[in-house]
């Protein structure tokens, strides 16, 4: 059913054939009023009251709001007029919702009004021509595929739907162009009908894992064979990545003053990755795979007891807080130390010289 309407203030008077009293719309508060005159519903401020609303209006309130938007928006005037109060909304997260975010972009970019306007009217008319029915995600995925269609004709549409269907995608077209080639050109396959092909999310997902790396490594992605390109990438970015850790063990680490010993044993303070690993193969213990990332991120502190006699040799793996209290202090397989014994003696001598030396 259209609607007809005319401005006046703050309002916008909305008429329906036949009748003589109108509903009326503040846009300032958001308020619908019904014919008698009563608020019949409360939106968000302006014309981003359905969408806020969606999924908690009666199933009249949907019809009636699909209608009477979809008749306010085809008119490219009020597309206009709307557009400009929309710009100067101070709640423009309300119509950020996923479907529609993920459709129109961000709706905080003054460039992005025009095109806004126009998705926004083809929506209108979409949903009019459903004579109100509540298939907003299905209009949003044509209008998607419609696009995508048209921006990569130049592969298989059965693929790009596989994609775009479900929105397995990015914001940047040339991300899309890249892993539509590398999907079309052997990447993996992207239907579901055998165990050794990916499904579209799985290949997004290692795409993604990739595009990742080559940012950090600053690597250019090309249209080549991307298993090859993976490869070498993550070699690369492990090589990086180790040698950034590196840096801030010994920023964590090296900070203290870990000069403290006795007749039989020593403090040994670890400077790489690797020096966690091997501790963790020789103790049988997770020092590497659990405490390497608390360490890289400031979050403890670990250091290594070995005897004077053997110091290549791990003996006990010690873990002190950031206030320099010894939480662990544990043999191989995690095995508690035992009282009246040498490494008890080292173990309560250093937590005092920690009492004593420690600085933040």
């Amino acid at each position: 059913m259209k609607y007809t309407y005319k401005k006046e203030k703050n309002f916008y008077h909305f008429y329906q054939e036949g009748k003589v009293k109108p509903y009326s719309l503040d846009v300032n508060t958001g308020i619908l009023y019904g014919l008698n005159g009563k608020p019949i519903s409360r939106f968000p401020t302006g014309l981003k009251q359905y969408w806020q609303s969606y999924s908690h209006c009666s199933a009249y309130t949907n019809t009636f709001v699909l209608n009477l938007l979809s008749s306010f928006c085809l008119d490219l005037n009020s597309l206009t007029e709307w557009a400009n109060r929309l710009k100067l909304c101070d709640r423009i997260d309300a119509l950020n919702t996923p479907y529609l975010e993920k459709y129109f972009g961000n709706i905080n970019s003054e460039e992005n009004i025009n095109y806004i306007i126009k998705n926004f009217s083809r929506f209108a008319k979409k949903v009019l021509a459903l004579e109100g029915k509540t298939y907003i995600r299905t209009i949003l995925i044509e209008m998607r595929l419609e696009d995508a269609f048209t921006l990569y004709k130049n592969y298989p549409e059965e693929v790009v739907k596989a994609f775009f269907e479900r929105h397995q995608v990015f914001n940047e077209p040339e991300k899309n162009d890249l892993m539509l080639y590398y999907a079309v050109h052997g990447l993996i396959e992207y239907h579901r009908d055998s165990e050794s092909k990916y499904s579209p999310y799985e290949i997004r997902d290692k795409v993604n894992t990739f595009f990742n790396m080559c940012e950090k490594v600053d690597i250019k992605p090309k249209k080549e064979d991307f298993f090859k390109q993976y490869v070498t990438v993550a070699k690369t970015y492990r090589i990086k990545q180790e040698e950034i850790n590196n840096e801030k063990i010994k920023e964590q680490l090296n900070k203290h003053n870990w000069n403290f010993e006795d007749e039989n044993f020593i403090i040994i303070v670890p400077q790489t990755s690797k020096d966690f690993e091997e501790e963790a193969k020789q103790q049988s213990n997770c020092v590497f795979s659990s405490y390497l990332n608390c360490v890289i991120n400031k979050e403890t502190n670990i250091v290594f007891i070995r005897k004077k006699n053997n110091i290549t040799k791990s003996y006990i793996t010690c873990e002190i807080t950031n206030r320099g209290l010894i939480r662990q202090f544990l043999f191989a397989y995690n095995r508690s130390i035992e009282v009246d014994t040498p490494e008890y003696n080292f173990y309560q001598n250093f937590q005092k010289w920690l009492n004593e030396n420690w600085e933040s």
